[in-house]
């Protein structure tokens, strides 16, 4: 165990100003702020004279951002005007989303969060290690706003492309900025939170340039120590924080332990699974074939899969099914095992019970 030296982790109140955030910036040097603002600011004379509309300020960034020649470019651009002006970069996310949602997740994302310790440049989020285990309330205290919603991922499983450790953090900084321009969540309501409990990934760890710890992989026990630590220490901190699990190998056992004590819920999991579901319900409606009659195949037995297959389950029973009747509706196609029986996939058994030989 490290001992513990506040000294290192907790920063004095009064330093939390306008010349040391660690985000989302407020736009106090926003070109679109009267005279007297920047005056009340102490910003006055710290950016150009002229007061911009937001229609000139779109401009400008969408001029920038279609001179940048490629998707990691655009967006590194991006990144750096969330930095610097936060309610900008949220106005014209939320008014050119169809145009910049592909740029800020899915799928320029996965470049990103590949190439996360290349382009690191600001910031964003937190993040939080095994090696700070005993320390994670008193750590969290850094953080200086008031949270609504966390999305948490140890960067395990980001997308299809691995173990990526820290890398992930992509994922819980875009899919939060999704949150605030689609949903309205404030941005200072949002935390992108990243765990370190090292990484599989023997090239991440032996790149100079990688900014996690460079140690495989902690033990299922030992991440469960620290989950129930965290969780504690979150909930202590924001009473009313909704924690979202996001790209974890093996979501399903924090699920399960957490689900009845926290308002949490897994991404992967439970938001694919309710999605697809609602779409298979309307596509049942379209067919006129009644549920019972009815035959599913998922390509795929990852979380996603296992987790749209387990809501099936339920919907199956729902509509008069027994919960045997309801698995035998249903097969999952294995990447690796191919088609999917109780006796080759204990995995499957395990979370959605057997199916049918």
């Amino acid at each position: 165990m490290i001992r513990f030296d506040p000294g290192p982790y907790l920063l004095p109140r009064y330093k939390l100003t306008t010349c040391y955030r660690n985000t989302p910036t407020s736009g106090d040097y926003d070109t679109a702020l009267s005279s007297s603002a920047r005056q009340h600011l102490k910003t006055y004379g710290l950016t150009p004279p002229s007061v911009q509309d937001f229609a000139t300020q779109s401009k400008r960034c969408l001029d920038i951002l279609h001179a940048k020649p490629t998707a990691i470019d655009k967006f590194m651009y991006l990144t750096y005007l969330r930095a610097s002006n936060v309610h900008l970069f949220y106005r014209l996310l939320a008014e050119n989303i169809k145009e910049l949602t592909p740029l800020i997740y899915t799928p320029t994302v996965g470049e990103a969060c590949l190439r996360w310790h290349e382009i690191y440049t600001v910031p964003e989020g937190m993040y939080l290690s095994y090696s700070d285990k005993g320390n994670l309330r008193q750590i969290i205290e850094n953080w200086p706003h008031e949270v609504e919603i966390t999305v948490l991922t140890d960067g395990s499983r980001i997308l299809g492309l691995g173990d990526l450790g820290i890398n992930g953090m992509g994922i819980p900084v875009g899919k939060l900025a999704l949150y605030v321009s689609c949903a309205g969540i404030s941005p200072e309501g949002t935390l992108p939170l990243t765990v370190d409990l090292g990484t599989s990934n023997k090239a991440l760890r032996e790149d100079p340039l990688y900014m996690g710890s460079r140690r495989d992989k902690v033990t299922a026990e030992e991440e469960k120590e620290f989950l129930d630590e965290l969780m504690a220490a979150l909930k202590e901190k924001w009473p009313a924080i909704v924690i979202q699990f996001e790209d974890w190998k093996n979501p399903f056992p924090a699920l399960e332990r957490y689900q009845n004590v926290y308002t949490c819920f897994n991404d992967d999991i439970q938001g694919t699974g309710a999605v697809i579901l609602g779409g298979f319900i309307n596509a049942v409606k379209m067919t006129g074939i009644a549920p019972k009659d009815q035959r599913a195949v998922f390509f795929g037995a990852g979380s996603a899969g296992v987790g749209v297959a387990k809501q099936m389950v339920q919907f199956f029973m729902a509509e008069g099914l027994s919960e045997d009747e309801a698995r035998k509706r249903f097969w999952l196609v294995d990447s690796k095992v191919g088609i999917c029986y109780n006796t080759t996939c204990p995995r499957l058994t395990h979370h959605i019970g057997s199916h049918h030989e």
